[in-house]
């Protein structure tokens, strides 16, 4: 979310990874084209830090789908894409929020292997911390506004999906596990609702999940809220006001993309 709209970015086509960038805006139910990418990417991780969209590693476009992880850090000033300090390591299918002044880059993979070391920007450059407990890609992250909580994933293969709840805090650098999430899933979506993680859609080989599932960060527990309309996986999600945009993913198990949008309400 910056400067009132929603952004997708990036991302798959029938055709391949996309350089494609657009907005949603939700005061007048209207999406515009935003500046493309200097480069097609997939499965990048994005955050807006300091009030600049920031993407984040991803998977550069390739005939085998992950073979190409690249570590460079984009950031969107002026109406123009501009290259911040890169990642410490490529990687793609990472997550990322913003918790206090920091950035957090968490999870994810190369090439071949899930990926440890937890990567944080200052507005300077990245450094090292903690490894997250719980390696997997297609993760999702939401932040509280101090701590970034990490939830679900895969472990390399569609089929082998996670129910890890994970929080990170960067004042301290160490994380936490936390009750697992009820229904074990890679490639959902994820926000954080008045006090409550939410988590939406998802994958595994049987196809898209249309399961919606919160987490309360005071009483520490899980419970069920109404599913997506439209079952999907990679999707983007978005809390405004009282509203949970749930915006365009595949809808079928694999690379199935849609513009399907619709909209959680109320969430609060």
């Amino acid at each position: 979310m910056a400067d009132g709209r929603v952004w997708v970015i990036g991302g798959l086509t029938r055709a391949g990874a996309t350089a494609v960038v657009e907005s949603y805006d939700p005061a007048t139910d209207t999406w515009a084209p935003g500046p493309p990418l200097p480069v097609a990417v997939h499965h990048a991780a994005a955050a807006t830090y300091r009030g600049e969209i920031v993407v984040m590693g991803g998977f550069l476009a390739s005939a085998a789908l992950y073979d190409r992880p690249t570590d460079r850090v984009l950031a969107l000033r002026g109406g123009a894409w501009v290259d911040l300090p890169r990642l410490s390591r490529p990687r793609g299918a990472a997550a990322a929020a913003v918790a206090g002044d920091m950035l957090v880059l968490a999870g994810g993979r190369d090439t071949a292997a899930l990926l440890g070391p937890t990567e944080i920007f200052d507005g300077s450059g990245w450094r090292d911390a903690e490894a997250i407990p719980t390696r997997r890609d297609h993760l999702s992250a939401a932040s509280d506004g101090r701590s970034v909580f990490t939830v679900g994933g895969r472990f390399l293969s569609p089929g082998a999906v996670s129910a890890a709840l994970e929080r990170f805090d960067p004042v301290t650098g160490g994380w936490e596990r936390l009750p697992a999430m009820p229904t074990a899933r890679g490639g959902q979506g994820a926000a954080m609702v008045g006090g409550r993680l939410v988590v939406a859609g998802g994958e595994d080989p049987s196809g898209a999940y249309g399961e919606v599932e919160a987490y309360d960060l005071v009483a520490q527990g899980w419970s069920d809220l109404p599913p997506l309309p439209t079952p999907r996986h990679g999707l983007s999600v978005e809390r405004v006001g009282s509203e949970l945009l749930a915006l365009v993913g595949g809808t079928t198990f694999g690379v199935a993309p849609s513009t399907v949008a619709q909209s959680l309400t109320p969430v609060s």
